[in-house]
């Protein structure tokens, strides 16, 4: 289990990232904001898989930076 996101950074991310599309005055509803955070749990959760993997194919038990580089290629 993962630890998520808090509430309050996703909505203020979400909120920057409607006033800077040229939106400024739409609001998040709840439902919104519940499916982002969602998606950012779900998100991070197959980043942290994967960069795990990648570690452990290199028989290493810390991810460094070749891992994230790998995962960003692909």
């Amino acid at each position: 289990q993962y630890p998520s996101l808090p509430v309050g950074v996703v909505k203020r991310l979400a909120t920057t990232f409607l006033k800077t599309s040229g939106n400024g005055n739409a609001k998040l509803s709840k439902d919104t904001l519940e499916s982002i955070l969602q998606a950012s749990d779900w998100f991070f959760e197959q980043v942290s898989d994967d960069l795990g993997t990648y570690a452990q194919h290199a028989s290493r038990k810390t991810i460094d930076e070749t891992d994230v580089v790998t995962l960003m290629k692909r």
